[in-house]
């Protein structure tokens, strides 16, 4: 019953990175918090026909991998997961979970993980923040609380890079001065120098609204900010740049990008740098490389200098035309941007002869344009993914179609947290 308590051993961690357990009864427990090999005293909170829930009440025997948390939230706020773990065994955790994905989906002797690659910073590395924003009854800035949309005041946070901090602590004492209306969150982008501000709204705002935005962008010294209205997206300037710029640093040279406001970030600019150079090597002397999924060019525009020709894959117009005045501000005239969607490119372009494809889908994964990149018989494939489990079923997919794993990497791009990131090289038997 919800709320009976009862002792259990932790015996592995869980997709989701909570720690899993078998109760005296023989029901499945998932417990947040804890680590394999400790005793637990728990207590219920939802009992299922196959399995519980639980919150750990008292660690009965401690793991020697835990750690005390470095942020005073860490139990309530539901941004990390994993701060009470030790470092190296974080990543331990994680490659044994990405295996399991894999080694489920594919036949045996396919490639396993090898060693995976640590994030250079554990902390204070995040370059994008999304806070969230209540006014009344007073106003509160920060993250929501775990398993709820709560929001908890925070004017400190471990994980986020300097400037990202610095701006945290100046929104919330503007905001407690100066309250303001209508905004349901504030996104920071910091990726270099500059720091931009994104505030989102449900409604439409006022005059008066606006001008309580461009205060606060002076007041903090903003190099730009904008307002977007959710429900249809529409965004209006307030001051300053639209776009952020960022860099990455790559043996062959290094490239400036300007990325859109709104639109994705690798959160990690760091790993960032090293999962490019990655799929660079993997990539080295491709003839024509199909990138799909490629924003505004995070890994096509490098691809360029591994390549003799690529072309992006971008649905969203707006960042193929940033991808396009990117290769231009990089002065490389060997990568070209198309419009539309990942199956509508695979479609269009099928004739062309691409010998390699590399992919970067969302955490769906990319299920419905797999029978399609199998069709384009390109030599070899190079799947990002942030998703173990989507990223298994669709090499267990590509295996089906006469592909096979030949190297699978783990990319650590957010310590602290139970986030996967890989890349993984399929080539055509």
């Amino acid at each position: 019953m919800n709320g009976d308590t009862f002792i259990i051993g932790i015996e592995s961690l869980a997709h989701g990175g909570k720690g899993v357990g078998r109760r005296a009864d023989g029901k499945v427990v998932f417990i947040p918090r804890v680590i394999p090999g400790e005793v637990v005293k728990a207590r219920v909170v939802d009992e299922h026909p196959s399995y519980c829930t639980a919150h750990p009440e008292e660690i009965v025997e401690a793991s020697p991998s835990r750690r005390t948390p470095a942020c005073a939230l860490f139990d309530s706020c539901g941004g990390c997961d994993w701060q009470h773990i030790a470092y190296p065994e974080q990543l331990v955790f994680k490659n044994d979970l990405l295996a399991q994905a894999i080694r489920r989906a594919l036949p045996e002797g396919a490639a396993m993980p090898g060693p995976p690659v640590k994030a250079p910073s554990i902390f204070a590395y995040r370059c994008h923040a999304r806070l969230h924003y209540r006014r009344r009854p007073e106003a509160v800035l920060g993250f929501y609380q775990k398993r709820s949309h709560c929001i908890l005041a925070c004017t400190q946070c471990p994980v986020i890079n300097p400037r990202l901090q610095t701006t945290l602590e100046g929104l919330n004492d503007a905001i407690r001065q100066d309250p303001l209306s209508g905004i349901t969150s504030l996104e920071i982008y910091a990726p270099a120098d500059e720091v931009l501000l994104l505030a989102h709204t449900r409604t439409m705002r006022t005059a008066q609204e606006i001008h309580a935005l461009e205060e606060l962008s002076a007041r903090m010294k903003l190099s730009g900010c904008h307002l977007v209205h959710d429900p249809t997206r529409r965004m209006q300037r307030i001051m300053g740049q639209t776009c952020f710029t960022y860099r990455i640093d790559t043996p062959d040279k290094p490239f400036l990008l300007s990325g859109q406001l709104g639109g994705f970030i690798q959160a990690n600019q760091e790993v960032n740098g090293l999962m490019v150079r990655h799929v660079m090597e993997l990539a080295r002397d491709a003839g024509r490389v199909l990138d799909l999924y490629g924003g505004c060019g995070n890994f096509g525009l490098p691809l360029a200098h591994a390549a003799h020709e690529v072309v992006v894959v971008e649905k969203d117009r707006r960042l193929t035309a940033l991808g396009s005045r990117n290769a231009e501000r990089n002065r490389l005239s060997n990568v070209s941007f198309f419009a539309g969607d990942a199956m509508q490119a695979l479609q269009s372009l099928r004739r062309e002869g691409f010998d390699t494809v590399v992919l970067d889908p969302p955490r769906e994964g990319a299920k419905a344009v797999m029978p399609a990149l199998s069709a384009l018989k390109p030599a070899r494939i190079i799947y990002v993914s942030c998703n173990p489990v989507t990223l298994a079923r669709d090499t267990g997919m590509l295996d089906k179609s006469g592909y096979r794993l030949k190297s699978l990497k783990l990319f650590d791009m957010f310590p602290q947290t139970c986030h996967i990131e890989s890349i993984t090289l399929l080539e055509l038997d």
